[in-house]
């Protein structure tokens, strides 16, 4: 069975202190103060102050010591060896008070115990037993509140509640005292009866001292003329009916007449007559047994034998203590008063000092449970109470600030969290959309190429001829989703440049005509006087204006307008695009940038366009607004303002040319491709024009091979960087007019191409064209941002290719 260890360290030596305490405290008020005590106020014959004595030295080690200080120490290794169980809070905060009952319990029964010894022994009268019990009551008190704050004082130096697991309990529990107002007062009343009681009972003595001191002087008085028993008897009638005399011989002390007559003076009952045989005259305050006041005079030679005669009258204190209480009753009330406001005081003290302490626990406890409104305790005084409320209501101000920052700073940490989730899914879904968009590209850029060339053909059916436009369309809204994506998951490069915004406006409307006629949506186009170039990316602008020309297509539907006005406007440029459809839903309209956001129908679209076109605005430091037109108009108004280009702004991009398709689902447009012919590019005649083809996709190698060939240049093929490579060096300047090659591809990169061409063969490399299905991905920036050559995005248009052939061959 397990035992619980000894109590070692900080709690044993606490322990063995505590117990010294304990025993200097008890000598202190029981010998040092109770011995004193009983000399003012008992009043005793010597035999009787000789009793008390030794009772005090026997009961004090037997008695007191092992209640007192034993007890209490084996209490305290109890509690401290099971300060780690899950009660041992409670037991710890019951253990002072414990302590204070044993001392005020051992003090009581001590004082009892010895009243009823000296009574039996010394004959001790029961009224001074009862003042033995008051005194062992009081100093019990005063013992009790020192041992309170000794043993409290022992668990704050042991630091056992450090030790016991949290755990609430009552302020009161089991009659032990807890609260500070119960400890307060408690030990105010003992100081207070410590210091009132002796004052009450040493006066309550000096009274009854001075009414025996009369009663003895009119006692010898009434005895002085007595020559006989009778006249004896008569002088004594008036002083009440249990006064009684008596004469006695000299010689022997025998009681010859009156009370006790046959027996000897001195006897049982009247030990205290001792000054009867000693003195001729005089009176006394007998103590054997009950208080009695003895009146005495010798008589010489009056006996028959010659023996002188002692005349004695008794007066016992059931005669005078009426009179007595009577004389001392403005004493005992002036006392009682002294008492009554000790306790009063006493107990307006402890509320003084424990009312503060509630107002401040309640404030606590509302805090701890969450209510931080708690309001100021602002406490008057410059104590130290009233220094803790004004720390608390600092505390609490600060509490509530920092609670408000908190939760400010939490809400703001929620959102970086959510931004950060965010951003990290679209991290990875940018690495997923870009593999993606490569891989679709490529078929997308095939069968566009294809489709064009198909639809080239003048002499095609009808019917064939509406299919191939259907495909092309899809294929085209196909890329615009592609390209949507990645511009929502890249960071933007910064391109821009000074930008004709009559230029590109033309180019977007244009561009979307086909679709327009298609849908009957009349669209009409106002460019205002001296418009600024405005700096953008030209692609973007494109880009932007396609979306929202389409967006308000789409709103106004069958036979619905369309209004563009583009006008100069605080150095700037503003373009507005009106539509009357129905306008926007205002649940609708918190959410038109939010990514992904979509009123439109499942595979309508993808919630991108607004989204990116935000995105592309505010990165040149423009803007743009969406809202409904004001009534009583129909549908809504989109407004982008760009700011001016600087005059000598210089465009970064002007070294290259990045083409671009029209940013919407437009239709194929009819190209001049005759002029690209291999007669047009060898003017001489002497050999075809010659294109090399360096892609790792067979569909696009197939698209371009069909495109050229029908146009009768001579095309070769490779399908890596290391095969075109190959191809190149070594090779006459004049073997290939148009070099044209992919950017991602195994092995030798479109990069590693480009870099090698430019150092081993500069004279083609003036003729080299570089494709990408991305080319805002890091490797197509980093090229971008070096090269001269021009990059075309795929899917590209057939139109594109050419103007760009164009601009190689000059």
């Amino acid at each position: 069975m397990n035992t619980p260890a000894r109590p070692a360290g900080p709690a044993a030596r606490a322990g063995r202190l505590l117990a010294a305490k304990l025993w200097l405290a008890s000598v202190i008020c029981w010998w040092a103060l109770g011995i004193p005590f009983s000399r003012l106020w008992w009043l005793v014959n010597p035999k009787q102050a000789h009793a008390i004595l030794v009772c005090y030295a026997w009961q004090v080690p037997l008695v007191g010591w092992p209640g007192a200080v034993l007890l209490p120490w084996l209490l305290w290794r109890r509690v401290a060896r099971r300060a780690s169980e899950p009660d041992a809070a409670r037991r710890i905060a019951r253990y002072p008070g414990q302590v204070a009952s044993l001392a005020l319990a051992i003090s009581i029964l001590g004082a009892g115990v010895r009243a009823f010894v000296v009574h039996r022994a010394a004959a001790l009268p029961l009224l001074e037993a009862a003042k033995m019990v008051v005194q062992g009551f009081v100093i019990g008190a005063l013992f009790a509140a020192a041992a309170y704050l000794l043993a409290e004082g022992a668990i704050r130096k042991a630091e056992l509640m450090r030790e016991t697991p949290a755990m609430p309990f009552p302020a009161r529990s089991g009659g032990v005292l807890q609260s500070v107002y119960s400890k307060v007062l408690s030990i105010a009343v003992a100081l207070t009866l410590a210091v009132a009681a002796p004052i009450l009972l040493y006066g309550l003595g000096q009274r009854q001292l001075m009414a025996e001191e009369t009663l003895g002087m009119q006692l010898e008085d009434a005895v002085a003329p007595a020559r006989s028993y009778g006249s004896l008897e008569a002088a004594l009638a008036p002083f009440g009916p249990h006064v009684y005399g008596f004469v006695a011989r000299r010689s022997n002390r025998f009681i010859v007449a009156g009370t006790g007559a046959g027996r000897i003076l001195l006897s049982d009952g009247q030990s205290d007559f001792g000054a009867v045989a000693t003195r001729s005259r005089g009176h006394f305050a007998g103590r054997d047994r009950e208080h009695k006041v003895v009146a005495f005079n010798d008589v010489p030679s009056l006996l028959p034998d010659g023996d002188d005669a002692i005349f004695v009258a008794v007066s016992p204190m059931s005669d005078w203590r009426e009179a007595a209480l009577r004389s001392t009753g403005t004493a005992a009330a002036l006392g009682g008063a002294v008492l009554i406001v000790g306790l009063v005081l006493s107990a307006m003290l402890a509320r003084s000092i424990v009312d503060p302490l509630r107002q401040l626990h309640a404030a606590t406890d509302r805090m701890a449970a969450g209510e931080l409104e708690v309001g100021a305790l602002a406490m008057a005084g410059g104590d130290e109470v009233a220094a803790l409320a004004r720390a608390f209501d600092a505390m609490a101000r600060r509490v509530r600030a920092d609670e408000s920052d908190l939760r400010r700073a939490y809400s703001e940490l929620a959102a970086t969290q959510d931004r950060l989730v965010q951003t990290e899914k679209l991290a990875a879904a940018g690495r997923v959309i870009s593999g993606v968009a490569h891989e679709l590209n490529n078929p997308l850029a095939a069968v566009l190429n294809l489709t064009d060339e198909l639809l080239g053909v003048e002499t095609r059916p009808a019917a064939e001829r509406e299919a191939l436009e259907v495909v092309s369309v899809q294929a085209r809204r196909a890329r615009s989703i592609v390209r949507e994506l990645l511009a929502f998951v890249r960071r933007r490069e910064d391109r821009g440049a000074p930008t004709d915004v009559a230029l590109v406006l033309e180019r977007a409307v244009d561009g979307l005509r086909h679709e327009m006629d298609r849908t009957g949506v009349r669209v009409a186009v106002t460019i205002g006087p001296n418009l600024p170039r405005v700096y953008v990316d030209p692609v973007g602008f494109e880009q932007i204006l396609g979306n929202l020309i389409t967006n308000g297509a789409q709103a106004a539907g069958r036979g619905g307008a369309v209004s563009i006005v583009a006008r100069a406007e605080r150095n700037g440029c503003a373009v507005v695009v009106e539509d009357d459809g129905p306008g926007i839903a205002p649940d609708v309209m918190p959410h038109i940038f939010e990514p992904f956001y979509t009123t439109k129908a499942t595979g309508q679209g993808t919630g991108l366009g607004l989204s990116v076109s935000l995105g592309i605005a505010t990165q040149y430091h423009g803007k743009l607004e969406v809202r409904n037109r004001p009534a009583p108009e129909r549908g809504a108004r989109a407004t982008l303002w760009l700011r001016a280009a600087a005059a000598e702004t210089t465009p970064a991009a002007e070294r290259r040319t990045v083409a671009r398709a029209t940013p919407a689902d437009a239709a194929p447009t009819a190209t001049a491709l005759p002029a690209l012919t291999a007669s047009t590019v060898s003017s001489n005649g002497s050999r075809d024009a010659t294109v090399l083809l360096v892609e790792d996709e067979p569909s696009i190698r197939f698209a371009l091979r069909r495109y050229f060939e029908r146009r009768g240049w001579h095309v070769d093929e490779a399908d890596d960087g290391e095969a075109g490579l190959a191809r190149l060096l070594g090779k006459p300047a004049q073997s290939y007019d148009v070099i044209i090659t992919d950017l991602r591809m195994p092995g030798i990169s479109g990069t590693e191409f480009h870099d090698r061409l430019s150092a081993e063969r500069p004279d083609l490399f003036t003729r080299l064209v570089v494709m990408s299905g991305d080319v805002a991905s890091p490797e197509a920036a980093a090229l971008l941002a070096r090269t001269d050559r021009p990059v075309i995005e795929k899917p590209f248009e057939l139109a594109e290719l050419e103007q760009v052939i164009r601009d190689v061959l000059g």
